[in-house]
């Protein structure tokens, strides 16, 4: 086990904040901006209507039900980026590509920093509850309700952090409070989808 690098950690939560603060900010209340295409990730349309969404380079996966749709132009690093806009539901994926976190941080040191960043971002925060979700698709997990207000817009994140052989990865799914109750299961299901190495 590598020792604990305290520069390097810190640069890596920096980063992710960046991202969070302008992916989940941004294209969910506030959209516009200036945007860049994401790495190749391909679709592929499944007879019941939904879809698979697949980023080779990130060796993730994620179906989406039918009614959503791959965003294509979204800000960089965010590596799989869906979304149904009629139903104001969205999740994004986020793969940490510091191997060497496997193994120096736990599941639940990395989902809590991961979590907090989040927390920053909103103008007011109003708690986090955790779920009854220990794994998805028997990787190890930890999911929470994250629950605040952007730009006067109450708003919950259904937040999942899972560890993979050689990375974390974050799922994040998010609506408006006042939708959260009708969406929260599609949100889930979508989760549940989600394939890494």
């Amino acid at each position: 086990m590598r020792s604990f690098n305290a520069n390097s950690r810190m640069t890596q939560i920096g980063a992710i904040a960046l991202i969070l603060g302008l992916t989940i900010g941004s294209c969910f209340l506030r959209p516009g901006g200036n945007s860049e295409t994401v790495s190749p990730v391909s679709i592929e349309d499944l007879s019941d209507g939904q879809k698979l969404i697949t980023n080779e380079s990130e060796g993730i996966r994620l179906t989406i039900p039918e009614g959503w749709e791959l965003v294509e132009e979204l800000r960089p690093d965010a590596d799989i980026y869906a979304a149904n806009e009629p139903e104001n539901m969205y999740v994004m994926v986020l793969a940490d590509d510091e191997d060497s976190l496997i193994g120096e941080f736990d599941l639940a040191d990395n989902a809590r920093q991961y979590r907090s960043i989040i927390v920053r971002q909103l103008d007011q925060y109003e708690g986090q509850t955790p779920t009854s979700v220990t794994s998805v698709n028997g990787q190890p997990a930890e999911q929470y309700e994250i629950r605040g207000q952007i730009d006067n817009t109450p708003i919950v994140y259904l937040h999942t952090t899972i560890r993979g052989e050689a990375n974390y990865y974050q799922v994040v799914g998010w609506t408006r409070a006042d939708r959260y109750e009708t969406a929260q299961r599609q949100l889930q299901d979508v989760v549940e989808t989600f394939r890494g190495a």
